[in-house]
């Protein structure tokens, strides 16, 4: 009889907090459909005064170069480009464009239009590398050849790291030169 009085009582508190939730739904519906009424009633309000100035535009056309402006502080106009920047070139920051500070060119002679007998230009980069990680000089052991290449005329150009100079890598071409001209005579110089 206690799991009955037990049940009962239970029950009889799920029905309350039942109505309760109900009744608190329904409040929260009655306070949407009001704000619903007032948004409603805005909307209608602006719709009203937009169609107002509509007609009011259509009936005063104005020019848009009679109407007058002014500033309420100093105006500034702008200054285009510095002379200082002015006819200087942008500084080429990629190592594998042309003219870069970077590639070395090294024309075989007298024709450098052979592709014949071309050297693979990975096993170029693997013979440079060695020769210079071989060579007695400390600074010839830090330049790093990354890329080679040949051009429409037959010139094999070379590319170091973007920090190093072709410069650097002509100092030592006596180190590397017999190991890539296949007995052609070479000119080695900067690509300008």
């Amino acid at each position: 009889m206690e799991k009955v009085a037990s049940n009962e009582e239970k029950i009889e508190q799920i029905h309350e907090e039942a109505t309760y939730n109900v009744s608190a739904v329904a409040k929260q519906l009655n306070n949407i459909g009001t704000t619903t009424k007032d948004t409603q009633t805005c909307i209608s309000a602006l719709e009203a005064k937009t169609t107002s100035l509509k007609t009011r535009n259509a009936e005063n056309p104005t020019n848009a170069n009679n109407i007058n402006s002014f500033a309420t502080s100093p105006t500034f106009k702008p200054k285009g480009k510095s002379d200082a920047n002015q006819g200087l070139p942008k500084p080429n920051t990629n190592p594998l464009a042309a003219h870069h500070p970077c590639c070395t060119v090294i024309r075989f002679l007298p024709d450098s239009n052979r592709e014949e007998g071309h050297l693979e230009p990975a096993l170029i980069v693997s013979r440079i590398n060695n020769a210079m990680a071989n060579s007695p000089s400390l600074k010839a052991r830090h330049i790093k050849v990354i890329a080679a290449a040949y051009n429409n005329q037959g010139n094999l150009i070379i590319s170091t790291h973007a920090d190093q100079l072709a410069a650097d890598l002509l100092q030592y071409s006596e180190t590397f030169l017999p190991l890539i001209s296949q007995g052609y005579q070479t000119s080695t110089l900067t690509d300008k």
